[in-house]
């Protein structure tokens, strides 16, 4: 695993494991200066100081994650998963359960004010969705049914400053602005 210096344009190795590879489908820079990934085989999820040291087991449990993402502050982690079945698990930044939510998606985003998990996923009808999760009062809603418009799914995924309007991109690279209040798509 390696870190971009931006200043000098340089790779540094981060975390080298002799005779392996880290493999990892997720990785989050959080506020508090860790690097957290997902780590294969194991499918735990593991941090590390950005100066590569610490390398330190986050998560510990059977079950295997798929995608997570932090809270603002960095206190609190979505994590996707599946022992059996695929669920979402609200944990604190140290992997320890705080609640099980109502989610049948990915690709999170936690809103800028903290009240609401932002997923793409897939309905009752098993349309493919963008959705959030209000965390008061654990409903989830659904802001735009992607089916009608072609898409099998989104990248960039996330939430403008305002923590109302969502800000993700097609798979035909088109950039676009959804409302999640009226599910307005603006290209």
């Amino acid at each position: 695993m390696y870190i971009y210096d931006t200043v000098t344009k340089v790779d540094q190795p981060l975390l080298v494991i002799t005779g392996g590879f880290v493999h990892t489908t997720c990785i989050n820079w959080s506020s508090n200066g860790w690097i957290y990934f997902h780590h294969f085989p194991d499918a735990q999820i593991w941090k590390i100081k950005s100066n590569g040291d610490s390398l330190t087991q986050v998560t510990k449990d059977v079950m295997e994650k798929h995608d997570f993402t932090f809270n603002k502050d960095g206190s609190k982690m979505v994590i996707g998963g599946s022992i059996t079945k695929y669920f979402v698990v609200m944990t604190d930044k140290n992997g320890n359960l705080l609640d099980t939510l109502n989610i049948n998606g990915a690709k999170f985003s936690w809103s800028p004010d903290d009240s609401k998990i932002l997923f793409q996923g897939l309905d009752s009808s098993n349309d493919v969705v963008v959705g959030y999760y209000d965390l008061k009062t654990k409903i989830t809603h659904t802001v735009v049914d992607l089916t009608p418009l072609g898409f099998d799914g989104l990248s960039g995924l996330c939430w403008l400053s305002d923590s109302r309007n969502i800000i993700a991109c097609s798979p035909t690279n088109m950039l676009f602005r959804v409302d999640s209040k009226t599910g307005m798509v603006t290209p």
